[in-house]
């Protein structure tokens, strides 16, 4: 049964380590093949729910930011700004024009796990954004 606390705690194996980029890279491989130059941040994202078997839970292996946004418009729980942001969450940045560009893991009050952080994966503390 996937739950939230097995959700966490596959990210929470990321966390600050140093070989998460390569090591998201090896657990996607059997389902599609990436590189270590492809953004990684929503690749995490894979990742952890492809590891719990729960990728239809965001509409499968996407690229991009964008494309993990526009799945969760099409499935009815997307919604714009943050309040009301809740550990399990994935959350979607956008540049100025309103592109989405980045992907974390919410995991508490204004608290991400980011991959594509501090030269890794870490933890991001994003009060009021």
């Amino acid at each position: 049964m996937i739950t939230l606390f097995s959700i966490l705690s596959t990210f929470t194996h990321y966390d600050g380590s140093p070989t998460a980029h390569a090591d998201v890279i090896k657990a996607l491989q059997p389902k599609k093949q990436y590189k270590m130059s492809d953004a990684w941040c929503v690749l995490q994202i894979m990742a952890v729910f492809y590891q719990n078997g729960a990728l239809d839970m965001i509409g499968g292996l996407n690229r991009r930011s964008k494309e993990l946004r526009d799945d969760a418009d099409a499935m009815g729980i997307w919604h714009e700004g943050s309040s009301g942001i809740l550990p399990g969450d994935i959350v979607v940045y956008a540049d100025k024009k309103g592109v989405p560009n980045h992907s974390e893991f919410a995991i508490g009050a204004n608290l991400n796990i980011s991959g594509n952080y501090n030269g890794g994966t870490s933890r991001r503390t994003r009060s009021g954004r």
